[in-house]
């Protein structure tokens, strides 16, 4: 996950703390059932609430749905 994220230029260059993560589901047909899955996922729902992502990005494709967390904070 870290290479893929680094190589779209979101890198930790220039910044005090960096942090990443990510959520990863097949097959749920609407975001809405996609999001109830990973709230009720101990694991994803960490991801969800933890205040050092500050900046998102969702995709689907196919009923793949990936979430991928950012947050940087400069110097």
């Amino acid at each position: 996950m870290e290479n893929r994220i680094q190589r779209a230029e979101y890198t930790y260059k220039g910044y005090q703390r960096y942090a990443i993560g990510e959520n990863i589901a097949m097959g749920q047909q609407t975001i809405n059932e996609v999001s109830a899955g990973w709230f009720k996922s101990p694991g994803h729902c960490k991801n969800l609430m933890n205040p050092a992502y500050t900046e998102i990005g969702i995709a689907e494709k196919h009923y793949y749905w990936v979430e991928d967390f950012g947050g940087r904070v400069g110097f």
